[in-house]
């Protein structure tokens, strides 16, 4: 999209890789699912990539979120979604790192004590096997605010996106944080 929309935006929505540009080039999920995104009126998308590995050390160093915008150069905290596309659970082991180096606090219950912070969705080919990434599971005494995500995508997309993009976009016209 054109970055000069993404100011009054009233959603802003960045889709994120758990792999580099270079390993999911090919791949039509994240494109698709900002296709679907755009369908919802007022909502700006975005992508974001693991940096290259030779790239990392200089840009932890210099203080540069892993995770910026590659159209918009925005860091996540100036998005309202982070939309999370997992394809092979191998993939995972990159979330805290990208979580992390990008600003956004790891734990469920930091999150929600700072609006600045992005609502983290997971979706994907492998969202279904991902339980524990959302929190403990019931009885193991820690609540649910420790999840590394704050919602799961479960299947195919294709109305569930829009449908949550425009319930993201009344909340935030009715102040919801």
């Amino acid at each position: 999209m054109n970055p000069s929309l993404f100011a009054q935006a009233e959603v802003r929505f960045l889709i994120c890789r758990l792999s580099t540009y270079r390993d999911v080039s090919t791949s039509i999920s994240h494109p698709l699912i900002a296709q679907i995104a755009q369908e919802v009126d007022g909502v700006f998308t975005d992508f974001a990539f693991l940096p290259p590995p030779k790239d990392l050390e200089v840009i932890t160093a210099s203080k540069i979120p892993l995770w910026v915008g590659t159209t918009t150069k925005e860091p996540p905290s100036s998005f309202d979604v982070l939309g999370i596309s997992n394809s092979f659970i191998l993939e995972l082991l990159n979330l805290p790192k990208l979580l992390h180096f990008s600003g956004i606090p790891i734990f469920k219950n930091e999150r929600l004590m700072r609006p600045d912070v992005p609502l983290i969705v997971l979706g994907g080919a492998s969202a279904a096997v991902t339980s524990v990434l959302h929190g403990p599971i019931e009885g193991q005494g820690f609540g649910d605010n420790y999840g590394l995500v704050d919602a799961v995508f479960i299947g195919e997309g294709e109305f569930s996106i829009k449908q949550f993009l425009e319930i993201v976009k009344r909340g935030k016209a009715s102040g919801w944080s």
